[in-house]
C-alpha cells in the first residue's frame, strides 16, 4: 500500500511538471507582445515618432504612444491588423499606415525607416504614406 502512494504522488508530480513545461514552452514561442515599434531616429530635431492608432480584429484601440529617440514600445494588443504612425516636422507631418496579418507567427520590430521604405517584416506592409500640412490638409501618395 505504501508503495502505491509513492507511485501516485510521483505521477501527480510528473504531470504537474509536464504541464508547467508545456505552458512555459507555449509562452516562449507565443509572446504576449507581437509587435514592437522602435524609434532609432538620430536627428537632433523632429525625432519623435507617434503611434496614432491601432486597429485589431476587435476594432479600434485607445492606444496612443509617443516615442523619443532610443525608446521602443511593445504594443499590448493581440491580432493587430493596422497601425498608424506619424513624425512631425516644423511645417508638416509625415503619416504612415501599416497593415499586418492578424496571425503573426513571431515577434517583429518595426523602425520608422523600414516602414518608410516598406521593408517591414512578418508580412506587414506599408499601405498608405502621406503628408499633413500645417494647415491640416492631408495628401496621400
Amino acid at each position: 500500500m505504501e508503495k502505491y502512494k509513492f507511485y501516485k504522488s510521483t505521477s501527480i508530480l510528473t504531470a504537474i511538471l509536464s504541464i508547467n513545461i508545456l505552458i512555459s514552452c507555449k509562452s516562449a514561442s507565443n509572446p504576449d507582445y507581437k509587435i514592437t515599434i522602435r524609434n532609432d531616429i538620430l536627428d537632433k530635431e523632429f525625432n519623435i515618432v507617434e503611434i496614432d492608432g491601432i486597429i485589431t480584429n476587435r476594432g479600434q484601440t485607445s492606444i496612443k504612444q509617443s516615442l523619443s529617440p532610443g525608446s521602443e514600445y511593445n504594443i499590448p494588443a493581440k491580432e493587430i491588423s493596422k497601425i498608424t504612425l506619424s513624425r512631425k516636422y516644423s511645417d508638416h507631418t509625415k503619416l504612415y499606415e501599416v497593415q499586418c496579418p492578424t496571425n503573426l507567427k513571431s515577434q517583429i520590430v518595426m523602425k520608422l525607416i523600414d516602414i518608410h521604405l516598406n521593408r517591414v517584416s512578418g508580412g506587414c506592409k506599408l499601405t498608405k504614406k502621406g503628408e499633413k500640412s500645417s494647415k491640416g490638409l492631408t495628401k496621400w501618395e
